[in-house]
């Protein structure tokens, strides 16, 4: 049966090259083991990737796979296509929408919407592009080997751009953000 999303928000999947592993959070205890069509590189969740939620997985070949957990396992439910050739980092929006994912070699970075697995913009970044956190309704991507970073803004990810940062490129990104009562919180 699958496990409904309250559940996997606890929970955390882990991947060990062409094994997902569901592991309670609370007790670290492993709750399935599935073997993936093929390995991946990253993951991440998204309640867009099935009916009740799931994984967005990306290979070392560049496929976005849509994955659910159930308690047999992870199982593949579709492909999202090949919007890259060398996939480096991957995330999902706040909202899980939309999957970002950064292309190494091509210094560029894919916007894909997970429910139909459309292409919906493919960005120009700066040099070896390798992280993404979001900030609101942006997509802020570190750029391993240049000196600045690359946004977008997923309302409409025509609207995007490489900000310069300094003479050096970035260090690894963190968002910090106000919650409801105004506290900060790290991401």
């Amino acid at each position: 049966r699958a496990l409904g999303l309250e559940k996997l928000a606890a929970d955390a999947v882990t991947i060990d090259e062409e094994r997902g592993v569901l592991v309670d959070a609370a007790t670290h205890e492993r709750l399935a083991t599935a073997e993936l069509p093929e390995p991946v590189r990253a993951v991440a969740w998204s309640a867009a990737a099935g009916p009740e939620g799931g994984f967005v997985a990306v290979t070392p070949h560049g496929d976005l796979l849509a994955l659910t957990v159930g308690g047999g396992g992870v199982e593949p439910v579709r492909s999202l296509g090949t919007p890259v050739a060398d996939p480096g980092a991957l995330a999902v929006s706040p909202d899980g929408a939309l999957a970002v994912v950064t292309d190494r070699a091509a210094a560029s970075v894919a916007v894909v919407d997970v429910a139909s697995g459309e292409l919906i913009e493919t960005v120009s970044a700066g040099t070896e592009p390798d992280q993404v956190v979001f900030l609101e309704h942006f997509a802020v991507i570190r750029n391993a080997a240049s000196a600045d970073v690359t946004w977008i803004d997923l309302t409409d990810p025509s609207k995007n751009d490489n900000l310069t940062v300094g003479s050096s490129p970035p260090g690894r990104l963190a968002v910090a953000m106000s919650g409801p009562s105004g506290e900060r919180a790290e991401e």
